[in-house]
């Protein structure tokens, strides 16, 4: 295309979701010591992270337009591979992980921020971390016990789901 990743996935994505904050910037290569396979980094604030999610939940629809074909969102939610010590997934699909048990599709963003969508239950659940952009910062906020883990967010999205039923 002759046009940056950043440029098309605002063209692309942001645009037609109405992400509030991305910038074409917020696409970054991956630095190839960091990453054992070629690819771009996505920063995206927690809301624009959410509208990613309910894109997902109405099936790539956002209003009256479809912006992701919902066939590819079923084949890259679809399990490829199977997780070992990655608790609570079971497998994975393209860079979705799945957790089978609750029927939910997880992805994990540099740092520590997750995204869970729940379709049976129309629930996305969005955490982020500040914890830096370089691999020694990672490891540093896991060694101090500041890095969030499956687990955390494992136990607000069961929260969520509680509430949820309250409220119900």
């Amino acid at each position: 295309t002759g046009r940056g990743m950043g440029a098309l996935i605002g063209e692309w994505l942001a645009q037609p979701i109405d992400m509030q904050d991305f910038l074409p910037a917020h696409v970054v290569a991956e630095d190839p010591i960091v990453a054992s396979v070629p690819g771009f980094a996505l920063f995206l604030s927690a809301r624009d992270l959410a509208r990613l999610g309910a894109l997902f939940l109405n099936d790539g629809r956002w209003g009256d337009v479809q912006v992701v074909p919902s066939a590819w969102l079923d084949e890259s939610t679809t399990r490829y591979s199977t997780a070992s010590n990655v608790a609570p997934f079971e497998g994975s699909g393209y860079q979705w992980w799945l957790d089978e048990d609750f029927d939910t599709v997880w992805t994990q963003g540099w740092g520590g921020q997750f995204m869970l969508i729940d379709r049976a239950n129309e629930l996305v659940v969005v955490t982020r971390n500040d914890t830096g952009r370089r691999v020694w910062e990672i490891y540093e906020f896991r060694w101090r016990g500041k890095h969030g883990s499956y687990e955390h967010h494992q136990a607000i999205y069961e929260r969520a789901l509680a509430a949820l039923a309250d409220a119900c």
